[in-house]
């Protein structure tokens, strides 16, 4: 048997070092080299539905509340890798 080589999980090919996260709702297999990034981005998201349920709870409409804590900004992809 071979150890610390790539493996293809469900078609993904996950390398030694690569970091798997998953829960009820699925996984997501972050390569080791982005896993900063992609934790810094996990926070930025958390922080901006915390801000936006806090103000659709304060009156102001779903819509208005994702507009004015950048939430479409959060499903725009700037890096094409």
């Amino acid at each position: 048997m071979a150890v610390q080589t790539p493996v293809a999980v469900a078609g993904v090919l996950v390398h030694p070092g690569d970091i798997l996260v998953a829960d009820d709702d699925g996984a997501v297999i972050v390569p080791a080299a982005r896993w900063d990034e992609v934790a810094e981005l996990a926070r930025r998201v958390d922080r901006v539905e915390d801000d936006t349920v806090r103000a659709v709870r304060a009156g102001a409409a779903l819509a208005a509340a994702r507009a004015a804590h950048g939430h479409h900004a959060l499903q725009t992809r700037k890096d094409p890798s």
